[in-house]
């Protein structure tokens, strides 16, 4: 049996990380749990909401040169990555590696885990895996971050959609990276998630993350970029 996937994080990349963060609390009701005017590691600002318990993070580039900075001066504002956790690292680790993945950070601490993949080992589209310990808790966020969780607007995140020009490859290549077969759900593939799903549909002309799916009462969204937030869920 595989490893348990849980949608614990999905970034944005921003030009203004100020005013991008206003407008994600704005429309969905949410407050910031944690800043940083520099991730070490990743020459980047930036700011952490949590939707119940996972989380929204809004990022913007220090330096124009980075990834993230070469990333948002050549497609823009939008879907930046996408991070799992997972209750098995080092199986997760081994199948993504043997699929073709390619680490490029890790990030270990007594009760946190965090290993990034290289864009391009992973179809276009950024992907890290997490573990914690306890499950429920996220380093990254602080330690009082549930004292800033609103659930009036938004309660969760239920999954994200990536767009790809053929996205029966990008489908099967994150199947394969999780070591779950992606199954045609409603005209698009889809890979289970515990509480949520990863959607993979046709469209574009590279692969994107393109939308994220928030749960809640709502109705409530908003476009970053090429990036669509939103309470509305795939039929």
């Amino acid at each position: 049996m595989g490893p348990t996937w849980w949608l614990r994080q999905v970034a944005v990349l921003a030009r203004d990380l100020g005013a991008t963060v206003d407008a994600v609390g704005d429309t969905f009701d949410l407050a910031v749990c944690h800043r940083s005017d520099r991730i070490e590691g990743f020459a980047m600002a930036n700011a952490l909401l949590p939707v119940g318990e996972q989380f929204l993070e809004v990022a913007s580039p220090l330096d124009g040169s980075s990834p993230a900075g070469r990333m948002l001066a050549g497609r823009g504002e939008g879907g930046y990555l996408v991070i799992l956790q997972t209750d098995d690292l080092d199986g997760a680790r081994s199948r993504a590696i043997a699929a073709g993945a390619v680490v490029t950070i890790e990030l270990d601490e007594p009760d946190a885990h965090e290993i990034h993949f290289h864009p391009r080992s992973t179809g276009g589209v950024a992907l890290a895996f997490d573990w914690m310990q306890p499950e429920s808790h996220w380093r990254w966020a602080g330690s009082e971050w549930r004292h800033h969780v609103r659930t009036d607007v938004v309660t969760g995140i239920a999954g994200v959609t990536l767009s790809a020009p053929q996205h029966e490859v990008l489908a099967t290549q994150w199947g394969q990276l999780l070591g779950i077969d992606p199954q045609a759900h409603a005209g698009a593939l889809q890979i289970p998630l515990r509480g949520g799903f990863l959607r993979f549909v046709p469209g574009g002309s590279r692969p994107a993350l393109h939308t994220v799916h928030l749960t809640g009462p709502g109705p409530a969204s908003l476009q970053v970029g090429d990036l669509l937030v939103t309470t509305q869920l795939p039929e």
